[in-house]
């Protein structure tokens, strides 16, 4: 939740923002990510971040849903757990055991930290 918008993600490729005093939708429309998004949207750096089950990793603008770069961060691992904001980064575990830092800025690449072995 941020200011006036709770976020909810869905299996339905989409997340929404609900206005909590209203119930009604505080975006014109969802987000529609390219695959199921089971993770929870967090908030960093003024960004809403959303990951979908491909492991693309979204900036959005949280007033308008709308994304902040022209393309997804790709992670290229399946991602179903919450990702961990870390100062103006993530840390996201991937199917397999994998553990990535993510800029979801686009500015460096995801960075494996730890193959589960």
């Amino acid at each position: 939740m941020n200011g006036n918008a709770a976020y909810v993600a869905n299996l339905d490729h989409k997340v929404y923002a609900i206005d909590p005093n209203t119930g009604k939708p505080a975006w014109d429309q969802p987000f529609e990510a390219s695959d199921v998004v089971r993770s929870s949207p967090v908030m960093l750096g003024g960004s809403l971040i959303v990951i979908d089950g491909n492991g693309n990793v979204y900036s959005l603008d949280p007033g308008t849903g709308k994304q902040k770069l022209p393309a997804p961060v790709v992670l290229g691992k399946s991602v179903k757990s919450d990702p961990l904001p870390q100062d103006k980064q993530l840390l996201v575990l991937a199917e397999g055991g994998d553990l990535y830092r993510v800029d979801p800025s686009g500015q460096t690449a995801p960075t494996l930290l730890q193959v589960k072995k």
